[in-house]
């Protein structure tokens, strides 16, 4: 007998968008850190003033609080549709 999940779907479409939102998360990921260290260089080089180096580092941990939430989102999508 096929095993039949509770979902009636196309189980390689399915496959294949998950590798497709890791492999997006991955960059995204990537790209923050490198805005961090962009970031980080541009305080160090320059004498820009408290507010803005402070702005720069809130967008940054903001951009990474966001991904992490949807990847923690991502991940018990994906452990639902295992049961």
């Amino acid at each position: 007998a096929k095993k039949k999940s509770i979902f009636d779907d196309r189980q390689l479409e399915i496959e294949e968008l998950t590798n497709i939102i890791k492999m997006d998360l991955s960059s995204l990921n990537k790209q923050i850190a490198q805005l961090q260290e962009l970031s980080k260089k541009q305080r160090e080089s320059t004498s820009q003033g408290h507010h803005i180096s402070s702005h720069s580092s809130s967008v940054v941990v903001a951009l990474q609080s966001k991904l992490a939430n949807m990847s923690n989102h991502f991940k018990s999508v994906l452990e639902v549709r295992s049961e």
